[in-house]
């Protein structure tokens, strides 16, 4: 009979991960309840670089830690809203 293995998943990566405010405050309540790091991913489900981050944000800052505004990076459309409009209606 063959054993089964567990295979833990990784996190997918990437440039900016968006947190709500929700989050933001369930990992500043468990670090006024002095939970660890690794607890408080745990709970979460956020990654433990992301507590880290938010925990050293919330001990510099105080309780008014809220997210930085989110701004898309890449290059803008350089095709205009008009353009866009006219090409949608001739297909």
């Amino acid at each position: 009979m063959r054993e089964l293995t567990i295979v833990p998943l990784l996190p997918i990566m990437g440039p900016r991960k968006l947190i709500s405010k929700a989050q933001i405050s369930v990992i500043c309540a468990s670090v006024r309840e002095n939970k660890s790091n690794q607890e408080t991913a745990a709970n979460t489900g956020k990654g433990l670089r992301i507590v880290q981050r938010w925990t050293k944000i919330y001990h510099e800052g105080g309780r008014d830690v809220s997210p930085p505004p989110y701004k898309p990076e890449g290059r803008k459309c350089s095709v205009s809203q008009r353009n866009l409009n006219i090409i949608r209606r001739q297909l």
